[in-house]
Formats: structure tokens, C-alpha cells, sequence
């Protein structure tokens, strides 16, 4: 309790002595200051998040004037929930700081994303199968775990192919899978073809070449032609090619077929 001494006048600002037993122009009013209570009803939590690989606090705002957070508890990095109490401190003596405040903060699954790259090879090459987040703005977030990629049915030539996508863990997302698309193409080659010669009427030579690209083990990707024959006017033929195999796409270089004059002696 406090005592205020409160000045004594009437109207006139002549002594109110009826007011005053002392006789000395004050009065002696017992008084005492009651404790007020902070309105709490304004205050902001921020306690839902979403995950993101860094760890979370509860957010606190609109506190009113004199009041301020000391704790804000414990954080919370992985998805999961948890009870937290925030702490105040009070600046004014004249308000006490409210008991401390339990919240539940939470940690929720982030939606992801994640594409299959489409590949694309020539035939006969190995693909490197890849996938990339749709938003570029996690490629710096933990890689959840056991993401598998797989070519849908047997690579057997040029063509496209479904590539499928799957994640086996993802504690922290919530991921949807696309796929992608393998297009293999025909594998660039090149036919260098040998040119040849025989003597009017002599058989023709069998037709050879040079190949550059072809895979071991494919035979008959191409045959080789030409408009000479055994009988045909000593003169130049060409020596031309052709594919056989959709797997290929061959650049041919031609050859010449010469039929020479027989030499007679005399």
C-alpha cells in the first residue's frame, strides 16, 4: 500500500479545514496500485511448417508493448509434431510475464515432384537413366532415399521405350512420380565400299567393303550391288549399297566396278 498526500482548496482556493484535522492544507488517502494483466487475445503462433531441412521454431507476433518471448522451446527439423511451451518476459513492473504457453509445432510432408529425364541414345549404346525435382528450388534438400529407375520391356532396336520411376523411402515427402521416355535412334555408321576389276566376260569379283559403326555380332546390315556383270561393256560401274537393318542409318562411300578389254596378242 501506498499513502498520496492530496492538497486541500475549496472553489475559492481557500483551505478546506473541514477536509483537513491537521490544520497544514493536506490530507493523508491510503491508496494502492492493483497489478494489471497483458491481453493476450492478439498473439500470433506460427506453428505448422513444411519440411524443408532446416530446423523450425514456433513464430510468435503481435505481442502487446512491454511484453517479449524468452524461449521459444524446442525445434522440430523432421516431419512429426511435438508440444512446446513458450516463455515470456514482461518489461513492466507493473505487469507480471503470464505463465508460459504450450503449443504444438508441426513439421508436415513436402510435396514433391520427381521426373524421369527423357533419354535419348543411339542403338546399341547404354542410356545413363537420370530424374530431376519440378521445382529446381530443392535440387539443396536431402535426396530422399531408394529412388529406382527402370527401362519397361526389352531394348531390342530403335524405338521408344517407357521409363519408370520409384521411391521407397520419403519419410519427409509426399512425392508424386512421372516418368520418362527412352528413344533410342539408329546408330550412325559408315561403308567405305572396296572398288573392283575383272576382264570382259571374266566372273565378277565377289564385293567387299569397309564398315565403321557396325556392332559385332550384327550381320546383314547392308548389301552391296552393282549394275556390272560378266558380260557387260568394258567401261566404270558403280558400286553401290543399301540397308538392310532399320538399326543403322549408313553413310555408303561408293565403289567402282572396272570391266576391262581383253588383251589379244598378235
Amino acid at each position: 500500500p501506498y499513502t498520496a498526500r492530496v492538497w486541500l482548496t475549496d472553489d475559492n482556493h481557500v483551505w478546506a479545514s473541514s477536509a483537513d484535522p491537521d490544520g497544514d492544507g493536506y490530507c493523508e488517502i491510503p491508496w494502492s496500485i492493483t497489478e494489471s494483466e497483458y491481453d493476450l487475445s492478439h498473439i500470433v503462433y506460427d506453428t505448422e511448417f513444411v519440411y524443408d531441412g532446416t530446423e523450425h521454431h514456433v513464430g510468435v507476433s503481435n505481442l502487446p508493448q512491454g511484453l517479449y518471448v524468452s524461449s521459444y522451446g524446442e525445434g522440430l527439423t523432421d516431419v512429426g509434431s511435438i508440444s512446446v511451451q513458450v516463455e515470456f518476459e514482461s518489461n513492466d513492473s507493473n505487469r507480471p510475464a503470464p505463465d508460459p504457453i504450450t503449443v504444438i509445432l508441426e513439421v508436415t510432408k513436402r510435396p514433391v515432384l520427381i521426373i524421369a529425364d527423357d533419354v535419348t541414345v543411339q542403338y546399341g549404346n547404354e542410356p545413363v537413366l537420370g530424374w530431376h525435382y519440378a521445382d529446381d528450388s530443392l535440387e539443396f534438400i536431402d535426396v530422399p532415399a531408394g529412388i529406382t529407375l527402370d527401362v519397361s520391356g526389352d531394348v531390342t532396336g530403335i524405338g521408344y521405350y517407357p521409363i519408370s520411376l520409384s521411391v521407397s523411402v520419403a519419410d519427409n515427402y509426399d512425392i508424386t512420380t512421372s516418368g520418362g521416355t527412352l528413344h533410342v535412334m539408329p546408330r550412325q555408321a559408315t561403308v567405305t565400299i572396296d572398288d573392283k576389276s575383272s576382264v570382259y566376260g571374266d566372273p565378277l569379283q565377289a564385293l567387299t567393303a569397309e564398315d565403321s559403326g557396325i556392332l559385332p555380332g550384327d550381320t546383314g546390315v547392308y548389301a552391296l550391288s552393282t549394275d556390272a556383270a560378266s558380260g557387260s561393256e568394258p567401261g566404270t560401274y558403280a558400286i553401290t549399297g543399301v540397308v538392310n537393318d532399320s538399326n543403322y542409318d549408313i553413310t555408303f562411300i561408293d565403289g567402282t566396278y572396272t570391266i576391262t578389254r581383253i588383251l589379244v596378242d598378235r
